[in-house]
């Protein structure tokens, strides 16, 4: 699983990551957050294929299923994107997660879109 809450940790992920939509989207998040100081506005969390929902959990500090409902969720090729407003002061969890993640994760999200 990758955290990211910088945009130079971003900016690392979009340069080496093997997968190019996901290198894409992030690449858009880049983009759309260049203005703000990403640790101030939102957390990115790529999920990878051998994370397990408790991973997940762990990872975010509080179970998933306690961020739903998502405000968005949208399917881009073998990805997931699922936002998530995590605090009033509208603090955002953006999660990336690939078609071949664990089932118990995507459980949670395909019954969102």
């Amino acid at each position: 699983m990758l955290i990211i809450s910088t945009h130079g940790e971003l900016a690392n992920v979009v340069n080496t990551h093997a997968d190019a939509t996901l290198r894409h989207l992030l690449s858009a998040q880049a983009e759309r957050l260049a203005d703000y100081d990403l640790s101030e506005i939102a957390t990115l969390v790529v999920v990878e294929p051998h994370d397990t929902l408790d991973d997940v959990d762990n990872a975010l500090g509080r179970p998933l299923a306690s961020l739903l409902p998502a405000e968005l969720v949208e399917r881009q090729a073998r990805w997931l994107q699922c936002v998530f407003i995590i605090s009033d002061d509208g603090f955002g969890l953006v999660l990336f997660i690939p078609a071949d993640a664990d089932p118990a994760v995507l459980a949670f999200v395909e019954g969102e879109l």
